[in-house]
């Protein structure tokens, strides 16, 4: 993001495409509507150490007969944290963990050899997302 007021810099704080909308509003001095998603990096452009989320949540969805004929899973939730972790479940149950610090080239598949880990990075992707449905974002709710 370029911004004629800020120095140029560099970051390592989690930023997603869904922050941009955010960003330009807050940027902008326009109030955000209820119910988007994102968060405004302008904390980071003003602080490159500074972070404004724990983690970003990657929903891959496709068409079940489509996954089945190329072979590949229909759903797939990734969940990169903030402490450089990255767990992909899919929706065969199965899942994929790396530690993106360590192995940023993701060639040391760690869920079968740290289950304490797994089960930890499986309850950041539950938490993440729970936090990002459309129920939980403030947006009124209409009564079952």
């Amino acid at each position: 993001i370029a911004d004629p007021q800020r120095s140029a810099g560099r970051t390592t704080a989690l930023a997603s495409s869904i922050d941009l909308a955010p960003t330009l509003m807050a940027r902008c001095g326009v109030v955000e509507p209820d119910g988007v998603q994102g968060t405004s990096l302008l904390p980071v452009l003003d602080d490159a150490t500074a972070s404004v989320r724990e983690h970003l949540l990657i929903e891959d969805d496709m068409r079940r007969i489509t996954a089945e004929r190329i072979g590949i899973p229909s759903r797939i939730r990734t969940v990169v944290t903030d402490d450089r972790m990255k767990l992909t479940r899919f929706d065969s149950g199965e899942t994929m963990l790396f530690d993106l610090e360590a192995d940023p080239l993701e060639l040391d598949e760690l869920s079968h050899r740290d289950p304490a880990r797994t089960a930890t990075a499986n309850e950041r992707l539950l938490d993440a997302m729970i936090t990002l449905s459309d129920d939980s974002r403030g947006a009124p709710v209409a009564a079952r």
